[in-house]
């Protein structure tokens, strides 16, 4: 019989309203995506990553204390930190969750979120590999920063996005 390797990983959790960066042996996670939105960053290459969970789409005038709150300004801050680490624009994939409409709300709070993050992403000339989104489904997000594994899953399905 062969022998059973077990890995264990760190997990790194991240909030409504929040940011994290992992590396190897990480798994970052992230709950209650709803109409919020999550926008995963990974280079392979250096095995490391980022997960933004941001809620609103964007502030309404100017600079925030808290970027993470928002698409606009939460993106461009997550990708400066990767940047800082050594990642590389040109290698990193992009995975997208989030955006429902949960309580079938007027609002559309998670189609404005989605809508920014698509413009975000175009300005700064990364192409989205994997999504899930929309639909009225609450979501849990994960990114095994070992294997670049993304995975979206809500309480009947479970979607791979990268890689």
């Amino acid at each position: 019989m062969g022998a059973v390797q077990v890995i264990q990983s760190h997990q790194v959790v991240v909030r409504v309203g929040e940011l994290r960066l992992a590396q190897s042996g990480e798994v970052i996670v992230t709950y209650g995506l709803g109409s919020g939105v999550a926008l995963v960053l990974y280079d392979p290459t250096l095995r490391i990553g980022g997960v933004l969970h941001a809620m609103l789409s964007g502030p309404s005038n100017g600079p925030t204390e808290a970027p993470a709150k928002f698409v606009d300004a939460g993106a461009d801050a997550l990708l400066k930190e990767l940047y800082a680490a050594g990642a590389s624009r040109t290698r990193l994939l992009a995975a997208v969750a989030g955006g429902a409409t949960p309580t079938g709300g007027f609002m559309q709070t998670g189609t404005k979120n989605l809508n920014v993050l698509k413009k975000v992403l175009w300005k700064h000339g990364i192409t989205q590999k994997g999504a899930d989104v929309g639909g009225k489904s609450v979501r849990a997000l994960t990114l095994d920063c070992m294997t670049g594994r993304c995975e979206s899953s809500t309480r009947d399905a479970r979607t791979v996005l990268l890689p």
